[in-house]
Formats: structure tokens, sequence, C-alpha cells
């Protein structure tokens, strides 16, 4: 007979149950419902692919809002996803914390591996193995081990003395993009057969940071560099790439993540004098020979400006006895107020002292460049809202066009003024990010001017980083990265095709040169009804944005990190 518990019958099966239960109940962190737990994650994704979706549609035309634009969105919707990881997700609190955990291992060994290097035109990061020597420091070693020279003491102590001359010849590229800063090397006719005779390479060796081009001018070639903490004017010669000369603003450094390091502008040549203009808006004149400092001034304190976002970039313009600077004034936009007078300076170019300063408009990143409109000498400008026109001798506004702009008010390319098929008295204007392009007719009816829009081409041959050449009515150029010929008489594109980057072109008589933004050098056979790709090889390594120069036989490339010389000689003999 068995022994019966006191309890009732069945009293057991509740405390033996009991343990087993709170083992297979809801774990803490876990009662969330279903559908929030692994829909939110879903619906995150979904919403991210729909908005790229249509981020990359409505800027089909753009890679560079495309990228921005992504760049704008992305953070947000992966932020998103870690807020679920870590509040929605119902695991258990160990399992998320290792997970952000390994996400934050993961980023941290990235971030002591890889650096950021730059960013592509389109705004996309490059990125290299931090265990590899920077561009800077390559170029450093390179210069101590010719002797030091890169840590020269500024010449700015030197005593200017006599000017030596330095004659400027038809064959010579003595400013920004050529004589008449428009891209042509009006008169040269190189050979184009490189498969049976291929560019010589002359010279090739590291410079300082830097977007500026090379001013040459007989054996001299002048270009300017970040050296350290200082911006560098560098005289070399053209024959070997050795450094003659050296001259340094101290204590003058851009460096912009987007933007890159260094100054931007090119260096002016003028009656054996060099002018140049650095990120900061230090304006130098130097013996050309020697590198000796003739004056100097600070534009932007005399302006009452701050440096623009990218550094200021337009090369001096130099004309007769004056010397030309576009600082920038405090307006930013047509409907603005503001008013400094000061946003154009022209300098005497032998003393530095001021002769006359006008306009009120935000600078922006093109050069000033000296015109005929209207039968009046000016000096016309491309700044952040627009164009206008100065007389060349007293600086008084002549005319001013209506608002021609992208939405950051990086006006770059170069104006492109009176054309065969557009007329004489007109001014072509191309803007990147979306904007696209529009010519205007300035007419001078006794002494007042008057600006009229011919014809608008929105979202159309967009010049970016780079200044179109006009030939016969048309103007060959990098569309957002593509090559395209524009009709300038009817507003239309003729053609697009060929991608190249964002890099620059140079219009010979016989051919246009493309200096891809990858660094190769190519010759394309164009006209307003094709284009074809002759022949190419890779000129210098790296991102290359800087303007290529072309003088006397010789072709000279630089970039970011080096510079390369080519004797590509003119079609009747071999170069010097």
């Amino acid at each position: 007979m068995s022994i019966e518990s006191k309890d009732a019958p069945g009293a057991a099966a509740p405390i033996a149950k009991a343990p087993a239960e709170r083992a297979v109940g809801p774990r803490k962190g876990s009662r969330l419902p279903r559908w929030l737990r692994f829909g939110t994650p879903i619906a995150i994704l979904v919403i991210a692919a729909a908005v790229e979706a249509a981020i990359w549609t409505r800027s089909e035309s753009d890679g560079t809002l495309q990228v921005m634009r992504t760049w704008y969105t992305a953070p947000a919707f992966a932020f998103s996803l870690l807020l679920w990881w870590t509040f929605l997700s119902g695991f258990t609190w160990s399992t998320r914390l290792t997970g952000l955990g390994l996400l934050a291992l993961a980023t941290l060994a990235l971030g002591l591996t890889f650096r950021l290097k730059e960013f592509s035109g389109d705004m996309v990061p490059r990125f290299e193995s931090r265990w590899q020597p920077s561009a800077e420091q390559k170029a450093a070693d390179y210069w101590q081990n010719q002797g030091g020279e890169a840590t020269a003491t500024s010449v700015a102590t030197k005593e200017a003395g006599a000017v030596e001359k330095l004659a400027i010849g038809p064959g010579d590229w003595p400013q920004f993009d050529g004589a008449g800063r428009d891209g042509l090397a009006t008169g040269a006719r190189i050979r184009t057969d490189w498969n049976q005779r291929p560019p010589r390479q002359l010279w090739r060796h590291p410079v300082g940071a830097a977007w500026s081009s090379f001013a040459v001018v007989g054996n001299y070639a002048f270009t300017q560099e970040q050296r350290g903490k200082d911006e560098a004017v560098v005289c070399y010669d053209a024959r070997d790439g050795k450094q003659i000369w050296a001259h340094l603003d101290q204590n003058q450094r851009y460096d912009q993540a987007m933007a890159g390091i260094g100054p931007r502008a090119t260096p002016t040549l003028y009656d054996s004098r060099v002018y140049t203009y650095g990120t900061g808006g230090i304006l130098n004149c130097l013996a050309a020979r020697t590198g000796a400092v003739l004056w100097s001034k600070n534009t932007l304190e005399e302006a009452g400006v701050k440096p623009l976002q990218f550094g200021m970039s337009g090369s001096p313009l130099v004309y007769e006895n004056l010397v030309v600077v576009n600082p920038g004034g405090l307006r930013t936009s047509n409907s603005g107020t503001q008013s400094s007078g000061r946003a154009v300076i022209a300098y005497d170019r032998l003393t530095g002292k001021e002769v006359w300063a006008a306009g009120d408009y935000q600078a922006a990143y093109a050069s000033p460049s000296l015109e005929t409109i209207g039968g009046v000498k000016q000096v016309v400008i491309f700044d952040g809202l627009g164009a206008a026109g100065h007389d060349a001798a007293t600086g008084k506004q002549l005319w001013r066009t209506p608002e021609w702009t992208n939405e950051f008010h990086n006006n770059i390319a170069q104006p492109i003024v009176g054309q065969p098929g557009a007329g004489a008295d007109t001014v072509f204007l191309s803007s990147g990010y979306g904007t696209g392009s529009i010519l205007f007719d300035v007419k001078k009816s006794g002494e007042t001017w008057a600006v009229s829009e011919r014809w608008q081409a929105p979202n159309k041959f967009k010049l970016k980083f780079n200044s179109g050449v006009a030939r016969g009515g048309y103007v060959y150029g990098l569309d957002e990265g593509i090559l395209a010929c524009f009709d300038l008489s009817k507003g239309r594109q003729r053609w697009k095709r060929g991608h190249y980057g964002y890099g620059q072109v140079l219009l010979f008589e016989n051919v246009l040169l493309v200096i891809s933004e990858e660094g190769d050098a190519v010759l394309v056979e164009v006209s307003p009804d094709k284009a074809q790709e002759l022949v190419r090889f890779r000129a210098i390594e790296g991102k290359t944005w800087n303007h290529p120069a072309y003088s006397n036989g010789r072709l000279i490339v630089r970039n970011g990190e080096e510079a390369a010389c080519y004797d590509l000689g003119p079609l009747e003999t071999a170069s010097r």
C-alpha cells in the first residue's frame, strides 16, 4: 500500500513544470511583435532602394549630383539600421552588443589600414594604404635627394635689383590656358602618328600638390605647389625638369578633403615678371629669371572678404600697366544689397599700387579675361552668380548678365566671347552640377549697355572643372566627363561620346588633345559632325584636373603628385 502525499492529488505536477516553463518562456528583449522586429529592416532597405533609384533617375545626366545626394541619404539609412539593431531587433543584449562591437572593430581596422586619399570628379572617395608614403611625402623625399631644395628659404629676402629680361616668343605659353586664355595652341600642328613615333619623355618627377598649370616662356616653366606648410612658386628648366628657383609664401597651406591640397591658380608671365595668386589671396610679383620678390599684396584683406571654400583659383590677368584679380565681394544673390565695390581690383603691375576697384559679387573659380565687346576693351569676370564686363582702363562695370550659376555658386569654366555663328558681341557661359549653358547678346548703344538672352540649354553641355575650346562657331569640351560638341548658333548639342572623366582639353590646328582624369593623353579628331579617337598613352599617374601646357614642341602635364614633359614635335620635323 502506497503512502499518499498530504497534498491534493496532482499538486506536485505544477511544482515540477514551473522550471520548465521558465526555461522556454520569452527572453527579455524579444517580446516585440515579429512584424516589427523583422519588418523594420526590410522597410528601411526598400525605402532606401526607392530613394536611391529616384536620385539616380532624376540626376541621370549628372554623376556628381548622383553621388553627392547619395552621400546625403545613405548615412541616414545606415543610421536607421543601426538604431533598429540596437533597440528593435529583439536579439539578446549580448548578441546586440557583440554585433556593435564587431562593427566598431571593423571600422577601427579599416581606419588604421586605409586613409582617404582624395575624391574623384564625381565625388567618389578613393583610399590608399597607410603603409605607403603619401604623394606629399614622395615629393619631399625627392627634393631631399635633390639637395634639400624643397625646404629652401623664401627668396623674399633677396634684393630685387634690376629685372633680367625674359622675352615672350610666339610659340610660348605665358599664362593660364595659353596666350589667349582660350585653350588654343594657335598655329601649332603636332604629329599624330604616335604609334610609329611615340611622344618622347624628356623628364618626369614628383611635385608639390596643386591644381595649377604651367606657364612656359623659352626654357623656363613656372607653376605653383604646396610644399609642407608653405605655398610655393617654382621655376623649372623646361628641358630637364630641374628646379631653377622657388619662392615660398610661408604658413600658407590649403588642405580640404573634397578639393585637395595646394594652390589652384597658374602663374602669368609679362614683361620679364611672373605674377601669381595663392589660395589665400596673396598676389605676388616676382622677377621671372631669379624669383626675387618685387612686391606682394594680400588682396582678400584689401577686399574685406574671406577665401572661397575651395581656395582662390583665378589666375592674374596682366595687360598694359595693370594686373587684375577677382578676390570677390559681399553680394551672394542678385536680390542682395551688400556692396563693397572691391570685388575686382587692378594694381599697377610695376609697383603694386592700387589703380581701380569695382564690383560687389562673390568670386568664383574662373579667371579674368581681356576681351573686346562693342568695340570697348574690357575685363570679363565669371563670378559666383554670372558674368560682368568692366572697362579695362577704369574698372567701371559696363554690363552684367542675369543670374547664371549652380546651387553651389561654383562657376569654373572660362567664358567664351565672340564666336563665328554666334556673333562678335556674345558671351557663352557654362556651369556644372545640373545647370547647363547659355548665350547672351551684349549690345552697346551710345553709353548704354544691354544684355539679352539668345538661348538657354538647361542641363546641356555642362562644363564643371574644365573649360571648352571653340572654333568655327562650335565648342568642344567635357560635358560631365564625356566629350561633346555644342553648336553656339543654335544652342544644340551636335554629338556626345567618349568618357574621359574630369580632365582638360587643348585644341591644336589639326587635332584635339584630351588629358583624361586618369592621366591619359588622347588625340581626338573632331569636327561638328564626328569625333574619332586616334591614339593615346598614359602621360602621368594619378587624378589629373590640371590644364596641360604646350610650348615649342613640348607638352608639359602635371597633377597633384607629379609633372612630366614630352617631346611632341611639329608635323614637319622632330622637336629640338
